[in-house]
Order: structure tokens, then C-alpha cells, then sequence
């Protein structure tokens, strides 16, 4: 059967939207333009010679691991239509990180669709669902790599459905069920709540374990009498003899860099790689009894707000300058800060003094090429969740 040489244009974020284009053309189809925003992608897709570029007109648009919503004047560049990769199944999961949520919320059963962008947001019809089993064990990095593979799976068939003129798929039978939106988070800081059952509380890590990857969400925690600590891994244990009468948040054991902590239901929870927000070792000991955790409404709030503008200041801290004042470096390499009250001459503003600062700076070392930051006393209220300090613009 011949085939029409048809026209694509891709737009995505992840190694899945290369796979997609290597079989675009691989089956004689043309790539008008392959649009990212990650720069390393975008290098890797110039080296194999795809047209690195805004959106062309095309016969077919495809969205693969787009995580931003496709405008209108955009989609309206696709004679034919648009296809989005949702690494969920639809109606019942919408929005962001779906394999994510779906272990947050004990799912046992996931999917992946490839449906037409129309109406809302992933409320278009649905060209193929493909299940995707969720496995006892299974961590946010594993079940998102099999969702990978069900996509990449599927796109012979998607990418020969559309040479078919077989595009307008099935419509949905209600609207999703469940919508996660990018700023959506987990309650309480995610904050693990001794509470709970061990395995509740194990599927919580879990969900929230992205491997080496970048986490979108949160990281798991620990909330200490005095301090948060980030942890790696937590596994369902059995109570050491003589343990059984233990309550909800005592440390059990200490060992080989785990702490075994008491949970509900009678329950032990093993958790490994505790480290303190500024990765120093903990400092729990057998005995110690960590405190209850509550809901708190306006942590999830500040948290929520700060997951808005979180894209703008990850990349604003990534190009942090630091301060270098070879005055203050010791003869280990070290620099030997020490606190000095100043007695300012008039009453003056916190913007005159902050300049002046700046200015005293500034004609020290001979440069203005460095950040100066401001503590938040909001985020420091909740210790640890969120960053006590902002760079200036």
C-alpha cells in the first residue's frame, strides 16, 4: 500500500519526543520542526540534523513530554490536527505527573493515551490507551520508564493511524476524573507522619523517588524535634522483641546509616539516606520520639505558591555569582565569616542600607558581578520547606 508523504511537527521536552521524530522520518514522513526548551535536547536534536525551530505548519502536530499548554494560534498551524502523549489514562487522570499521583493515591492500575488536542485540557479523543500495571515495588522513576516504553510501543501504531486518516478517535466519556495541575503538591511538606502504616508511608517514598532525576513534586521528609531531614528510601520492617509497645514515632534502632522507626498499626518503617536540608548526617539516636504531624493548611498554601513561580527561580539560582572578598579566605581555603555590628551615622532606610552595602562592595573588589540575597521570614516560619533567603534581582 503506498503510503502520503505526510508533514509533522513535533513539540517536546524529553528523550520520548526524539524517539518520535527518529520514526517520522524513518518512515518517510517530513519533520517541519522539532521544537524544545531544554537546551541539552535541543543540541542533541541539531547534531542528528532535525530542524530545531517555532512550530511550522504541518499536516500533523504531535505534543510528546510537553508539559506547557499548546496555544490555540499554534495548534491552528496543523492542517489535519494535533496529538498530545498524556503519560495517564484518560478520562480518569489528567493533568501533570500522573504516574506520580497515581502511586500518591494507591492506584493499582495506570495507562498511558494518545488523544486529539481539542476542548480542554487532555479532554480531547482518545486515539490509543495502553494499560500500565503498577507493581508493589514500584517508584515514580520506575513506573514513569515504563510509561516511556508503552509510548514508545505505541507510536508505530499512532504515527500508521494518522497515514491512515484514522484521527479522530473516540471521544471521552466524561470529563477527567481526577486533574493535577504543575502546582499541585503533597500534603503537609510531605512530610512522612509516623501515624500511618508502614506501608502507607513506604508508597509515599516511593512516589516521590525520581532516582537521579529532577523531582517536580517534593522530596519525602522528616520532621525532627528541632530540624527536617530529606531521606532516600523507606522500607516496611519488622519490630524488633521487646518493641511492641512502642508509639508512633519512636526510633527504634540506628544502624549502618538507617533508622528504624516506629509507625501505626503496630508497625515499623526502615528509612535510609536522612540527611538534614544542607546534607549533613542526622543526629537521631535510639530513644528519640519524633514529634506528631498535623495538617497545616497554610504550609500546603505556602508551598502551592511557591511551586507558581518555582520554574522562574530555579533558573535564577542557577546563575547565582558568588561573592569572592579575598580579604576574607584563611590559609585553608576557607573563608572565616564573622558577625560585625555597624553603627550607622543617620537613621536610614532598609533600601539605603542595603545600597550602601552594595556600594562598600562594589569598590572593595573592584566587580558588581555577584548576587546579594535577602532572608524571607515567611519561609524561614516553616523551617526547612522553603528556601530563608531570595536573590535580588
Amino acid at each position: 500500500m503506498t503510503v502520503t508523504q505526510l508533514e509533522f511537527s513535533l513539540i517536546g521536552n524529553a528523550s520520548l519526543a526524539l524517539e518520535a521524530a527518529r520514526l517520522v522520518m524513518a518512515r518517510g514522513h517530513v519533520l517541519r520542526s522539532f521544537t524544545v526548551e531544554d537546551h541539552a535536547l535541543a543540541q542533541t536534536a541539531r547534531e542528528m540534523g532535525l530542524p530545531v525551530g517555532p512550530v511550522a505548519e504541518c499536516d500533523y502536530l504531535l505534543s510528546v513530554a510537553n508539559l506547557k499548554v499548546v496555544p490555540p494560534q499554534t495548534l491552528a498551524l496543523a492542517r489535519r490536527g494535533a496529538v498530545n502523549f498524556h503519560d495517564g489514562p484518560l478520562p480518569e487522570r489528567a493533568g501533570l505527573n500522573a504516574p506520580v499521583w497515581a502511586l500518591l493515591e494507591g492506584a493499582t492500575s495506570h495507562g498511558i493515551t494518545w488523544h486529539r488536542m481539542s476542548g480542554g485540557i487532555d479532554e480531547g479523543p482518545v486515539l490509543i490507551k495502553v494499560p500500565v500495571d503498577i507493581l508493589a515495588d514500584d517508584t515514580a522513576l520506575t513506573l514513569n520508564a515504563r510509561c516511556w516504553e508503552a509510548a514508545v510501543a505505541s507510536l508505530p501504531e499512532l504515527i500508521g493511524m494518522l497515514e491512515r486518516g484514522e484521527d479522530q478517535g473516540v471521544k471521552q466519556s466524561h470529563a477527567p476524573s481526577r486533574r493535577h495541575m504543575r502546582v499541585d503538591r503533597p500534603a503537609a511538606g510531605a512530610v512522612l507522619d509516623p501515624a500511618q502504616d508502614a506501608a502507607a508511608i513506604s508508597r509515599l517514598v516511593r512516589a516521590l523517588d525520581h532516582g537521579g532525576y529532577w523531582n517536580p513534586l517534593l522530596s519525602p521528609r522528616l520532621r525532627t524535634r528541632d530540624s527536617l531531614l530529606l531521606l532516600g528510601s523507606a522500607e516496611v520492617a519488622a519490630r524488633p522483641a521487646g518493641a511492641d509497645g512502642a508509639a508512633p514515632g519512636t526510633v527504634l534502632d540506628v544502624r549502618d546509616g538507617s533508622v528504624l522507626i516506629a509507625c501505626g498499626q503496630g508497625g515499623a518503617v526502615l528509612l535510609s539516606g536522612l540527611v538534614t536540608i544542607d546534607k549533613a548526617p542526622h543526629a537521631l539516636a535510639k530513644g528519640d520520639v519524633l514529634p506528631p504531624v498535623h495538617e497545616d493548611p497554610e504550609l500546603d498554601r505556602l508551598i502551592r505558591n511557591a511551586a507558581k513561580d518555582e520554574p522562574f527561580w530555579r533558573a535564577r539560582l542557577g546563575r547565582l555569582a558568588p561573592l569572592v572578598l579575598p580579604e576574607a579566605a584563611t590559609g585553608t581555603g576557607r573563608s572565616d565569616w564573622q558577625p560585625a555590628r555597624l553603627v550607622l551615622p543617620r537613621p536610614m532606610g532598609g533600601a539605603q542600607v542595603l545600597a550602601a552595602l552594595a556600594g562598600a562592595i562594589v569598590r572593595m573588589i573592584g566587580s558588581t558581578a555577584f548576587d546579594i540575597a535577602m532572608a524571607s521570614p515567611l519561609a524561614a516560619s516553616k523551617a526547612g520547606h522553603l528556601l530563608d533567603f531570595r536573590p535580588l534581582a
